[in-house]
């Protein structure tokens, strides 16, 4: 049996007048066969009136195959198959609505502009079929010129990027030929013919809304991108949807400030401009900054008397010793032999001068060898004398009363040193300065007795007074491989107890009296002479 599916020409009175929807294909026929899949004899009658979806032309071809094989056609049943609804025009205004209101309860609840820009971006396409909505911010009330604060789908844009400075361009021209306090509609490149982002840039119709404050000012704007036009039905939803974020924004920001601060701001700003040109006249202590650290004030430093190995050192890193305390020892094996065998290499010499002036008397050529004895004897003598202050060199101490100042003793035992290495200093513990590291690009001029103000790290709220003793005419590198000049200070008061020595901070030097103008803009000055030569 064969089957054949067409277009139903003919409908019935009770249903020719609902069929609305082109494109509605029926089953033509009475003794339509729908098999179920088994064989039967009953045979199911169609009506003429019954609508189904219309068949894709795969599906049309499928069937004329089937009609050709004289295989019966599987048609969906009703359950499955999808209701084509229509909205009435009374339907959508009524949902138009429902979403105006609700989106109006969310912008009554948003606390900060940023969440208002935000929730405009986004929430605007609700109502309007945008695919892309910018977010401008005038920088003066009916400014031409504006900013981009938000992107729909972008939580943070970067004004940076290419297209959103396009877009300001292009609002910025658009405001100067037409103005922004109107709705806009335009296609681009209208305003933008000469930018590249017009070759990439996939949506082609705009549609600019402005937000206006209660004095008229437009102070922001949206605009709305999509590839097809923008009818003024759409326009209207917007400019009504702009209405409630401008009122939002004035209630955040306060009604005011959005337009009747900028009516005095040429006189704030001329008053300004001239309470600082009066201000850089205002006479102020040169002064500038270096790190300081507390050092010893003329230490005695505890240097190697021999060559040799230290073998020990009696005192603690950083304790207190007194005068003539030993402070450290050298292995001293051989110069302990060398001063033995010194006492007596003299011993036998002085036998040797006693033998020669007890053969003087016996003979006359024996007084030809006492000044050879006696020369030789005095010789033995100075060799006993010199290994004997170098065995008493192998024991070093303490210059004065004070702390041994070193790093560890691990630093120095079993390691040979040279004669006048460093090894430790003695300080008094009364005796305590500052040493400040200016670098040369702060360097100021400093006068002798400039006051000084150190500020410890250790107790950085409570500055120290100091006073400038002497500063060094040429740099020097520092640590870390910077120039900077060597300057000296110590504290005013005596009778206070000096900070620990090895503290460091902060100095504040004070120089000669300047401008406050000078005070601001030296460095600047000086780059700029340095990179143009003015």
């Amino acid at each position: 049996m064969r089957h054949t599916l067409s277009t139903a020409k003919k409908m019935s009175p009770d249903t020719s007048t609902k069929q609305t929807n082109p494109g509605v294909s029926t089953l033509k026929g009475q003794n339509t066969n729908i098999p179920t899949g088994k064989p039967s004899s009953q045979k199911n009658t169609a009506k003429p009136a019954t609508r189904l979806k219309k068949v894709s032309a795969s599906q049309d071809n499928n069937a004329t195959a089937q009609e050709r094989q004289g295989k019966p056609l599987h048609v969906a049943s009703q359950k499955t198959t999808p209701k084509i609804s229509t909205v009435s025009p009374e339907q959508n205004n009524s949902r138009i609505l429902q979403v105006l209101i609700s989106l109006e309860k969310e912008v009554r609840q948003v606390e900060s502009i940023k969440a208002l820009q935000y929730l405009a971006v986004n929430e605007t396409r609700k109502l309007v079929q945008a695919r892309q909505i910018y977010m401008f911010e005038a920088t003066l009330p009916g400014s031409d010129k504006f900013q981009v604060k938000a992107v729909s789908s972008i939580t943070t844009p970067d004004r940076n990027l290419p297209v959103i400075q396009w877009f300001e361009r292009m609002t910025k021209a658009m405001s100067e030929d037409v103005g922004s306090g109107q709705p806009n509609i335009f296609k681009i490149p209208t305003y933008c013919q000469d930018d590249q982002e017009i070759k990439t840039y996939p949506f082609g119709h705009m549609l600019w809304i402005p937000l206006k404050a209660h004095d008229g000012k437009v102070f922001s704007g949206m605009m709305l991108a999509r590839e097809r036009e923008w009818t003024e039905a759409e326009s209207n939803i917007a400019t009504q949807l702009a209405e409630i974020y401008a009122h939002a924004w004035s209630a955040l920001l306060g009604r005011n400030r959005l337009s009747k601060p900028r009516k005095i701001t040429s006189k704030l700003m001329l008053g300004t401009a001239l309470a600082v040109f009066l201000a850089g006249f205002i006479p102020v202590s040169m002064n500038t900054l270096a790190p300081v650290e507390v050092v010893a004030q003329k230490p005695s430093i505890v240097a190697a008397p021999i060559d040799g190995v230290i073998e020990q050192i009696f005192v603690r890193p950083n304790s207190p010793v007194k005068k003539g305390q030993p402070l450290y020892q050298f292995v001293n094996t051989k110069l302990r032999n060398d001063y033995e065998v010194s006492k007596r290499a003299v011993t036998v010499a002085q036998a040797k001068y006693r033998k020669a002036i007890q053969g003087s008397f016996s003979s006359s050529e024996a007084k030809h060898d006492i000044a050879t004895a006696k020369a030789e004897l005095e010789l033995k003598k100075a060799e006993s004398l010199f290994a004997k202050e170098n065995f008493q060199k192998s024991v070093v101490w303490s210059p004065e009363d004070g702390l041994a100042i070193f790093h560890s003793k691990e630093q120095w035992l079993g390691i040979p040193v040279k004669t006048g290495e460093k090894i430790m200093t003695v300080i008094s513990g009364n005796r305590a300065e500052v040493r400040i590291d200016l670098p040369v690009s702060d360097a100021i001029v400093l006068k002798e007795k400039a006051r000084v103000k150190v500020f410890l790290d250790s107790d950085p709220m409570n500055p120290i007074e100091a006073i400038m003793t002497h500063a060094s005419y040429h740099a020097t590198p520092t640590l870390d491989q910077q120039l900077a000049y060597r300057v000296h200070a110590s504290f005013s008061k005596q009778n206070q107890t000096p900070p620990r020595i090895g503290l460091r901070g902060t100095a504040q030097i004070f120089g000669e009296k300047t401008t406050l103008f000078f005070y601001l803009f030296r460095r600047p000055i000086a780059a700029a002479r340095q990179m143009f030569g003015i």
